[in-house]
């Protein structure tokens, strides 16, 4: 099982911040796509990635989402890691 991948969204490109942060969540998956997980973590990390992809915010909203997407990522990642 893969990651899938974070969904191009036009209005980013018009907010400097918020394209900041989606291009440091797409690079971070495309880093994990290149090394085996366990089927659960590519299942949660999967799940929080489609919750982006099928959200409706933007702005302010949008970038909250995705920093703590990104963030509930490193926490799974760092519990596989180390335990």
């Amino acid at each position: 099982m893969t990651i899938i991948q974070l969904k191009e969204r036009e209005d980013i490109s018009k907010n400097a911040k918020l394209f900041l942060t989606h291009s440091k969540l797409k690079k971070t998956l495309e880093k994990m796509r290149n090394h085996e997980w366990a089927h659960e973590i590519v299942e949660l990390i999967n799940h929080d990635i489609q919750e982006l992809n099928d959200s409706s915010l933007t702005d302010k909203e949008l970038d909250k989402l995705y920093k703590q997407t990104a963030g509930k990522i490193a926490k799974l990642l760092a519990k596989e890691l180390f335990g």
